[in-house]
């Protein structure tokens, strides 16, 4: 019922609206989500192209879960400041 998987070309679309539905408690809560202008569909597109490429790089980890039967996200998480030898990192 739930894909987890790495972010992917086209995910702009599906990450900003997530964003979007969310908003008021992002902006409460998270840091990050100071300004809304920041997270349109074509920047949230070129920020996952971003992390595709950190993803190879190994520096960090994005992954998002679509709910499979509506295409839905409803999860996003990451894995960052990855420290491999002594394994761990922040998510």
């Amino acid at each position: 019922r739930l894909l987890i998987r790495p972010k992917q070309f086209g995910d702009g679309a599906i990450t900003s609206a997530a964003i979007d539905e969310t908003w008021e408690e992002l902006h409460r809560w998270m840091r990050w989500a100071e300004d809304r202008e920041r997270f349109t569909s074509e920047l949230m597109e070129i920020r996952n192209r971003h992390m595709m490429a950190s993803f190879i790089l190994r520096e960090c980890i994005e992954l998002i879960g679509i709910e499979v039967s509506t295409g839905t996200a409803v999860v996003w998480c990451g894995l960052h400041d990855i420290d491999w030898q002594g394994r761990q990192c922040d998510t």
